[in-house]
């Protein structure tokens, strides 16, 4: 493969691993706009009137929900746009420096036995190898935050079933009564 063209296609590949990330927000926000609505609701259907150890215990498992809940939104936030600071991706210079850059070398024309291709190749190559690199940090970063969100969504998801849970059997109790 030509060096030109392997740095290249690593260049593409984070510009499509940056897309995908892009698009990989949207599964978990839809699960926390679900997830705020459950919480929600089993708020307000758990009766906690009275000191009682399942109270206790469902109260708590609403805060640990609702603490899970507020850490998944901050992860997802930096995995989207960063806390709204945007994320600096590098962007490749436009056509018509490009072209003014050959052009130059044309001109130029220092060394007769290197056409200026050659020249023009290194500048691309350098291009991108930075701009790759600028984007496989941004998305690494943006990767771990979505990972985080996800796993804290796990959690709040986690808690609200084991709240559920509980909420069933406290209402069953009495019922019994």
């Amino acid at each position: 493969m030509e060096t030109l063209e392997f740095y290249k296609s690593i260049f593409d590949k984070e510009q499509y691993r940056r897309t995908e990330l892009n698009n990989a927000v949207n599964q978990p926000v839809t699960l926390v706009t679900i997830l705020s609505g459950l919480l929600y609701f089993l708020f307000d259907t758990a009766d906690l009137k009275g000191y009682t150890p399942l109270n206790f215990i469902i109260l708590h498992l609403f805060i640990i929900g609702f603490f899970f809940f507020l850490i998944s939104i901050y992860y997802l936030s930096l995995s989207f746009n960063n806390l709204l600071k945007g994320f600096d991706y590098l962007d490749f210079p436009k056509t018509k420096e490009l072209y003014d850059y050959f052009h130059n070398l044309e001109k130029e024309g220092n060394n007769p036995t290197e056409p200026p291709q050659i020249p023009f190749d290194k500048y691309l190559i350098k291009k991108y190898v930075t701009y790759a690199d600028n984007y496989v940090e941004i998305n690494d970063k943006r990767s771990l935050y979505l990972h985080k969100a996800k796993k804290f969504i796990i959690l709040v998801l986690a808690a609200e079933i084991i709240t559920l849970i509980l909420i069933l059997v406290k209402n069953n109790q009495n019922v019994f009564k």
